[in-house]
């Protein structure tokens, strides 16, 4: 998720708002939409840790080209939250830091680049906190939009159709059926680490590479 040059970012940002016509952009009434979808509370302790995207929102344009896409979420001493996103793009690992702050019981804001901070809001939660949906909807021309991801502690495969299911079923229940409708799946296959045995064909739970590369890709 996010996954965005810096200097990319700050100088697009500047370029594109002044030279993007706003009635090339979808406009979004965010807070009702955020107000009606988000959970009504969210334990961030148990929130923290790793997450595999499983799906994301086929226009997020900072995601083209990725896959074996995650996002690790740790508590730094100031109380934020330290966002570390990683994915594969053209063979090569692509990483970008950042800090969340929680601004409510289940929203996020999140900063690549102070002081732009993007709305991250959980609109699904599992009884135990091993698959999530989250949304991110912003007018900001270009970066923003109406976002959805489903997130999980392992890939994709770990789970039935009964689960993904339910998670579609509430996100619909919301009005969210057309974001569902728009979401491509994250290649999280063959993702696997140089230096380390192969775990059920994946790589060891909390232990993420720096270092990895793609296989025998199809």
């Amino acid at each position: 998720m996010y996954q965005l040059s810096s200097s990319f970012l700050a100088i697009l940002a500047l370029s594109l708002v002044v030279a993007v016509p706003l009635s090339n952009f979808k406009f979004y009434d965010c807070q009702t939409i955020t107000d009606r979808a988000r959970v009504n509370n969210v334990d961030f302790n148990r929130y923290l840790g790793n997450w595999y995207e499983l799906y994301r929102s086929r226009d997020f344009y900072f995601d083209h080209g990725c896959q074996c896409t995650t996002a690790n979420y740790t508590l730094n001493g100031d109380k934020t939250i330290r966002v570390d996103n990683k994915c594969l793009r053209a063979n090569k690992t692509v990483e970008n830091i950042g800090r969340a702050t929680i601004v409510g019981n289940a929203s996020l804001s999140v900063q690549f680049i102070p002081p732009f901070g993007a709305p991250y809001d959980i609109v699904y939660v599992s009884d135990d906190y091993t698959y999530a949906a989250v949304l991110s909807c912003s007018n900001v021309p270009f970066f923003g939009g109406l976002n959805l991801w489903l997130l999980g502690r392992s890939p994709l495969a770990a789970y039935n159709v009964e689960q993904i299911d339910d998670v579609f079923q509430r996100l619909r229940s919301v009005g969210l059926g057309e974001q569902i409708n728009d979401l491509v799946e994250t290649n999280q296959t063959h993702c696997l680490r140089k230096d380390m045995p192969i775990t059920g064909g994946y790589v060891a739970k909390d232990t993420y590479a720096d270092d990895f590369h793609i296989t025998n890709v199809t």
